[in-house]
Protein backbone atom coordinates (compact mmCIF):
# COMPACT_ATOMS: atom_id res chain seq x y z
CA UNK A 1 0.00 0.00 0.00
CA UNK A 2 2.63 2.18 0.71
CA UNK A 3 4.49 1.41 -2.26
CA UNK A 4 1.51 2.41 -3.88
CA UNK A 5 0.80 6.13 -2.76
CA UNK A 6 5.04 6.65 -3.58
CA UNK A 7 3.33 5.68 -6.86
CA UNK A 8 0.60 7.78 -7.12
CA UNK A 9 2.37 10.52 -5.39
CA UNK A 10 5.59 10.61 -7.90
CA UNK A 11 3.21 10.57 -10.50
CA UNK A 12 1.24 13.98 -9.34
CA UNK A 13 4.77 14.99 -9.01
CA UNK A 14 5.72 14.81 -12.62
CA UNK A 15 2.42 15.99 -13.77
CA UNK A 16 2.81 18.92 -11.69
CA UNK A 17 6.61 19.61 -12.95
CA UNK A 18 5.37 18.83 -16.73
CA UNK A 19 2.59 21.60 -16.30
CA UNK A 20 5.09 23.72 -14.62
CA UNK A 21 7.49 23.42 -17.31
CA UNK A 22 4.67 24.28 -19.96
CA UNK A 23 3.46 27.56 -18.56
CA UNK A 24 7.43 28.57 -18.30
CA UNK A 25 7.85 27.96 -21.58
CA UNK A 26 4.98 30.45 -22.14
CA UNK A 27 5.86 33.46 -19.97
CA UNK A 28 8.19 35.34 -22.49
CA UNK A 29 5.11 35.50 -25.02
CA UNK A 30 2.05 38.73 -24.19
CA UNK A 31 -1.16 36.23 -24.06
CA UNK A 32 -2.76 37.81 -27.06
CA UNK A 33 -0.13 36.67 -29.14
CA UNK A 34 -0.75 32.99 -27.67
CA UNK A 35 -3.91 32.64 -29.49
CA UNK A 36 -2.60 34.41 -32.78
CA UNK A 37 -3.24 32.53 -35.72
CA UNK A 38 -0.37 30.93 -37.23
CA UNK A 39 -0.12 31.54 -41.06
CA UNK A 40 -0.34 35.73 -40.69
CA UNK A 41 2.46 37.67 -40.06
CA UNK A 42 2.41 39.95 -37.19
CA UNK A 43 3.78 43.20 -35.37
CA UNK A 44 6.06 42.66 -32.16
CA UNK A 45 7.94 44.65 -30.19
CA UNK A 46 11.13 41.87 -28.45
CA UNK A 47 12.70 43.29 -25.28
CA UNK A 48 15.51 41.15 -24.93
CA UNK A 49 18.20 40.93 -21.48
CA UNK A 50 20.92 43.41 -22.66
CA UNK A 51 21.76 45.57 -25.67
CA UNK A 52 20.51 43.67 -28.56
CA UNK A 53 23.18 43.04 -31.01
CA UNK A 54 22.97 42.48 -34.96
CA UNK A 55 22.90 38.75 -33.84
CA UNK A 56 20.02 39.23 -32.25
CA UNK A 57 18.25 41.29 -35.18
CA UNK A 58 19.43 38.06 -37.35
CA UNK A 59 18.02 35.63 -35.58
CA UNK A 60 15.13 37.24 -36.46
CA UNK A 61 15.60 37.62 -39.89
CA UNK A 62 16.38 33.79 -39.85
CA UNK A 63 13.09 32.99 -38.35
CA UNK A 64 11.47 34.83 -41.17
CA UNK A 65 11.37 38.57 -39.84
CA UNK A 66 12.07 41.53 -40.67
CA UNK A 67 14.01 44.75 -38.31
CA UNK A 68 11.22 47.69 -38.42
CA UNK A 69 13.09 49.90 -36.37
CA UNK A 70 15.81 49.44 -33.58
CA UNK A 71 14.72 50.58 -29.83
CA UNK A 72 18.01 50.52 -28.09
CA UNK A 73 16.85 52.66 -25.58
CA UNK A 74 14.45 50.12 -24.39
CA UNK A 75 16.52 46.87 -25.04
CA UNK A 76 14.15 45.76 -27.82
CA UNK A 77 13.66 45.92 -31.81
CA UNK A 78 10.14 46.06 -33.62
CA UNK A 79 9.76 43.28 -36.30
CA UNK A 80 7.48 41.77 -38.44
CA UNK A 81 7.54 37.82 -38.02
CA UNK A 82 5.13 35.06 -38.84
CA UNK A 83 3.29 33.79 -36.29
CA UNK A 84 4.66 30.56 -36.63
CA UNK A 85 7.96 32.05 -35.59
CA UNK A 86 7.18 32.90 -32.30
CA UNK A 87 7.65 29.93 -30.14
CA UNK A 88 11.25 29.95 -31.76
CA UNK A 89 11.71 33.41 -30.38
CA UNK A 90 10.52 32.80 -27.40
CA UNK A 91 12.68 30.19 -26.50
CA UNK A 92 15.57 32.34 -27.26
CA UNK A 93 17.45 32.78 -23.97
CA UNK A 94 18.56 36.97 -24.54
CA UNK A 95 14.77 37.38 -25.26
CA UNK A 96 13.24 38.56 -21.99
CA UNK A 97 9.47 39.41 -23.77
CA UNK A 98 7.40 39.10 -26.47
CA UNK A 99 4.65 41.33 -26.89
CA UNK A 100 1.96 43.09 -29.87
CA UNK A 101 2.60 46.42 -31.13
CA UNK A 102 -0.27 47.80 -29.91
CA UNK A 103 -2.13 50.77 -31.43
CA UNK A 104 -1.52 53.89 -29.24
CA UNK A 105 -4.28 56.66 -29.44
CA UNK A 106 -4.05 60.52 -27.92
CA UNK A 107 -5.67 61.60 -24.94
CA UNK A 108 -6.36 65.32 -25.69
CA UNK A 109 -10.12 64.56 -26.13
CA UNK A 110 -10.98 66.65 -23.24
CA UNK A 111 -8.94 69.75 -23.68
CA UNK A 112 -11.27 72.50 -24.08
CA UNK A 113 -12.53 71.30 -20.40
CA UNK A 114 -9.70 70.89 -18.50
CA UNK A 115 -8.96 74.35 -19.40
CA UNK A 116 -12.18 75.92 -19.09
CA UNK A 117 -12.00 77.56 -22.80
CA UNK A 118 -15.22 79.11 -21.88
CA UNK A 119 -14.59 81.34 -19.25
CA UNK A 120 -11.31 82.24 -21.36
CA UNK A 121 -13.81 83.35 -24.23
CA UNK A 122 -15.76 84.87 -22.33
CA UNK A 123 -13.41 87.10 -20.51
CA UNK A 124 -12.31 87.70 -24.06
CA UNK A 125 -9.10 85.93 -24.06
CA UNK A 126 -7.76 84.38 -27.37
CA UNK A 127 -4.17 83.52 -26.91
CA UNK A 128 -2.65 86.86 -28.37
CA UNK A 129 0.61 87.61 -26.58
CA UNK A 130 1.37 84.06 -24.87
CA UNK A 131 4.45 82.56 -25.55
CA UNK A 132 4.88 79.20 -24.75
CA UNK A 133 8.65 77.34 -24.25
CA UNK A 134 9.25 73.73 -24.23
Amino acid sequence: MKQLRRVIGAAWLALALMATGAMAEDEKLSSDLKSTTLNQNVEVIVQYKVHPTNANHDRVVDLGGTLRSKMDYIHAGLYTVPASALKSLSDDPGVAFISPNRPLHGMLDIPAETVNDIAAVTAGYDGTGIGVAI
